[in-house]
């Protein structure tokens, strides 16, 4: 199993959707995502990941094109295919303060009970 676990810092003033980090990922099965979120951000941020082309959170649903809140956490289970490529981690921020995030990630690797 894969876990990805990282602080994520969005700009001041990222009013477009900003690549804020990049790394190589595995193929397999995304199967818990959580995110926890800072006391401040009042929804004014967020951010979203790509994983070698799958959007969590998908962009189908308006209401949560980004992981935001304020002072939250978010448990989701996609269970979700991922082939291996790039991962990247894109955030908008409204304030005028940088906003951060925590992100865990795990993926079952193809191979390994997949």
């Amino acid at each position: 199993m894969a876990i990805y676990s990282l602080g994520i810092e969005v700009p001041a003033n990222t009013t477009a959707p900003t690549l804020l980090k990049k790394w190589k990922g595995v193929k397999g099965v995304v199967t818990k995502i959580f995110v926890d979120v800072s006391a401040g951000v009042g929804y004014m941020a967020g951010f979203y990941i790509d994983y070698a082309g799958i959007r969590f959170p998908s962009p189908i649903d308006q209401d949560t094109q980004y992981f935001s809140g304020d002072d939250s956490e978010y448990w989701v289970q996609p269970n979700a295919a991922v082939g291996e490529g790039d991962v990247a981690i894109y955030g908008v921020n409204y304030t005028n303060v940088p906003q951060r995030f925590w992100l865990t990630m795990e993926v079952q690797e193809e191979g390994y009970g997949v």
